[in-house]
């Protein structure tokens, strides 16, 4: 049986496709995504919101691969102690 695949903590922010755009979302507490951006047409601008924000919220980032798969794109979060 293999591990189950990574998912965003609640406080990442996850890269997502919305047909010819991108949007950045993050995640509740509850599980559910609190949209922060959305529409960008360009995905390299797309990225560094996210990585910006991320950043500055020391949280990581990922984008959403299809339902329930995610791929990270940077760590921020601090390890787990």
């Amino acid at each position: 049986m293999s591990a189950p695949a990574p998912r965003p903590a609640a406080g990442d922010y996850v890269l997502s496709p919305s047909g010819i755009s991108w949007n950045v979302d993050r995640v509740t507490d509850r599980g559910s995504v609190l949209r922060v951006a959305a529409g960008e047409r360009a995905r390299d601008a797309a990225v560094t919101a996210l990585r910006s924000r991320a950043e500055h919220d020391n949280v990581d980032a990922w984008q959403s691969e299809g339902p329930e798969s995610y791929r990270l794109i940077a760590r921020r979060r601090p390890a787990a102690a």
